[in-house]
């Protein structure tokens, strides 16, 4: 519980927020989606046969994925 993002609290995030998950994360990649469609300017991207440590499982398309949004090229998944 300690780390729980509730609704009301994901809501009020104002920045621009990626959300990126594994789509063989132990937690579903469903729970990924609903937090990225409660901050109200977000991305939710789930990586392919990847699982929680999708930063180090699935490097190329994770470093692509970070660059586009940062550098503002990516838009509401």
């Amino acid at each position: 519980m300690r780390y729980l993002v509730r609704d009301a609290e994901a809501r009020k995030i104002s920045v621009p927020t990626l959300v990126y998950w594994g789509d063989k994360n132990t937690v579903p990649p469903s729970v990924g989606r609903h937090l990225a469609d409660q901050i109200p300017v977000s991305e939710f991207v789930s990586a392919p046969d990847t699982g929680h440590w999708a930063q180090f499982e699935s490097a190329p398309l994770h470093d692509e994925t970070v660059l586009r949004f940062l550098l503002g090229e990516g838009g509401r998944a």
